[in-house]
């Protein structure tokens, strides 16, 4: 669920929950615990899966690819973590200037957006209402 509604920077709506009956405050707390694992897993499945792709081992993609990460963890500010992460494939000895820069084998758009996860699904998650649903059962502008 999620709103694309503009908000002033002194609303009180922001850092709301969209819908604080169906908002698992638990949940929150524990992603918060558990983000530095969730991150960590997420490297090495992005590492596997790209290797997968390419038909390759992880160990033979190391040695064709450098993956780096840069990420950044904020809170929002109902206090839940968030990452910003920047992605990037190189060769096999790291970045290289711009002039001589090729993308590593089976670095391309398509590889791009097979690799990563898409955006978050339209909900319907057990025992949670899909976005229509939401939609249909507050009245409009409702926060």
């Amino acid at each position: 669920m999620s709103s694309t509604d503009r908000h002033g920077t002194e609303d009180l709506r922001l850092g709301e929950p969209l819908c604080p009956d169906c908002y698992d405050y638990d949940a929150s707390v524990l992603l918060n615990a558990i983000s530095p694992e969730l991150w960590r897993r997420f490297t090495l499945a992005l590492r596997r899966r790209f290797a997968r792709l390419n038909g390759m081992t992880v160990k033979t993609l190391g040695e064709q690819v450098t993956i780096a990460f840069v990420k950044v963890a904020e809170y929002q500010r109902r206090g839940v973590v968030h990452f910003h992460a920047v992605i990037r494939l190189d060769g096999p000895d790291g970045p290289a200037p711009a002039a001589r820069y090729r993308p590593p084998p089976g670095a391309t758009p398509v590889s791009h957006h097979q690799v990563l996860p898409g955006p978050a699904d339209e909900g319907g998650q057990e025992g949670r209402p899909t976005r229509a649903e939401h939609r249909q059962a507050r009245p409009h502008g409702a926060p």
